[in-house]
């Protein structure tokens, strides 16, 4: 939740605590994010990787809010 939904470590705190009757410590919760950056970033090279040599790739749009303000994204993935 801190990550993809960018929550604030200290909502997530309280979300399990109160919601989930999870007494987890913020600072294990910090931890918990680290460990997961680093065992993902052998996963990061690999899908790089596999982007950069494929044959066909993704096309994606999103949006994003930017100072409460709307923002649309399309991201295209392809070999050069």
């Amino acid at each position: 939740m801190s990550q993809f939904q960018l929550i604030p470590l200290a909502r997530v705190h309280d979300y399990l605590s109160d919601q989930m009757g999870l007494p987890v410590a913020k600072r294990s919760i910090s931890n918990w994010n680290y460990a997961i950056y680093e065992k993902l970033e052998f996963f990061e090279i690999w899908a790089k990787n596999k982007l950069i040599h494929s044959y066909l790739n993704n096309v994606d749009e999103t949006g994003i809010n930017i100072n409460r303000k709307k923002h649309g994204f399309i991201v295209l993935a392809m070999k050069r």
